[in-house]
């Protein structure tokens, strides 16, 4: 795991925490959400709002992906983060025990749960229970050639939960 940390000395040292995942609950990546970007940025302006990423690097050389600079991405949209932590492989402990956060957005369905067992605040961005749009999602990373940054299971896992929800308490009325 590694971090960057920003100096957020204007705001109270009792200031809230919030984290969020980047890819795929602050990116989205089908294009249809992205008024939530205005929420992380005000957020962002009366908190200390961290980045919590099993993203590898915070660059990459590729202009094909959507956020191919966590900086760049944040500056644009105005979102003032207080740091970032990445290359994260359990990330209930860094959001537990390392940031403290009391709420952390998430799209990944095993850390939402994982969450849930520590009694960590969790919220999902609800596009992942739709069908459609998993299978819009699973094209355009496709297309980015972002495939590569996602285990099978985890394209596999928004699959069914679309389609479970969909289908099962929906009726396949979407």
């Amino acid at each position: 795991m590694y971090k960057y940390k920003k100096n957020k000395s204007h705001l109270p040292k009792t200031s809230l925490v919030f984290s969020t995942d980047f890819d795929d609950t602050l990116v989205e990546k089908v294009g249809l959400f992205t008024e939530r970007l205005n929420l992380f940025s005000a957020l962002s302006k009366v908190s200390n709002l961290y980045i919590v990423t099993a993203r590898e690097q915070l660059i990459f050389e590729d202009e094909r992906l959507v956020s191919d600079n966590i900086f760049k991405f944040c500056d644009c949209y105005k979102i003032d983060i207080a740091g970032v932590y990445y290359n994260v492989k359990d990330k209930v402990n860094v959001l537990k025990d390392v940031i403290k956060t009391q709420c952390h957005f998430e799209d990944d369905v095993k850390t939402i749960l994982r969450c849930v067992e520590e009694n960590i605040p969790v919220m999902c961005p609800g596009e992942i229970l739709n069908k459609k749009y998993v299978d819009e999602w699973c094209n355009v990373i496709d297309t980015l050639n972002e495939t590569r940054f996602y285990r099978n299971r985890i394209l596999e896992q928004k699959q069914h939960i679309a389609e479970y929800v969909t289908e099962k308490v929906l009726g396949g009325d979407v």
